[in-house]
């Protein structure tokens, strides 16, 4: 199978559930509506799933030499694995809260700090996600994104001359 084609379009789904759960569970946790508790629950479950197969696609994938070099694709796949373990355990966490605040368990203060908890972790693998995908773009773009990048600057940002520089 073309695990080359097929890792760049699994990664999608993974990255944008999870990225979309962080700013649903915060409001799920201010709201305190049950619908987007179970909106951010669905998207962490479903996040949590596709980053299994994101990983597992990323693995099968040939170790090919690319332009910015194995150290790269492994820190890529590392970083990727630790995601994929965070989503998974914050979606079970999610879970159960659901389940807890659904069935009326414990006291109305396990409900506001599960959901705060589910919240503070969305923004934690949201951020975790984030910095997987860079090092996947930087393993794929090297000459596009990260310090090596054509024009930019020991800074990060654009050389005098080069766009974006408005002076």
């Amino acid at each position: 199978m073309a695990f080359e084609i097929v890792h760049p379009a699994v990664v999608h789904f993974p990255v944008a559930l999870l990225m979309t759960a962080a700013p649903v569970a915060i409001l799920g946790a201010i709201t305190r509506k049950p619908t987007w508790q179970r909106v951010a629950t669905v998207c962490l479950v479903l996040g949590a799933a596709g980053s299994f197969m994101a990983v597992e696609t990323g693995e099968d994938m040939d170790e090919e030499e690319t332009p910015a070099g194995k150290k790269l694709i492994h820190e890529h796949e590392e970083m990727a694995e630790k995601t994929m373990y965070s989503a998974i355990a914050l979606a079970l966490l999610a879970i159960g809260v659901e389940v807890a605040t659904a069935r009326s368990m414990g006291p109305k203060s396990l409900g506001t700090a599960g959901r705060w908890t589910v919240a503070a972790g969305s923004v934690a693998v949201a951020g975790m996600v984030g910095y997987t995908g860079h090092l996947g773009a930087q393993s794929v773009w090297p000459e596009l994104v990260g310090p090596n990048a054509k024009g930019a600057t020991p800074e990060g940002g654009p050389a005098k001359g080069e766009e974006g520089d408005k002076d």
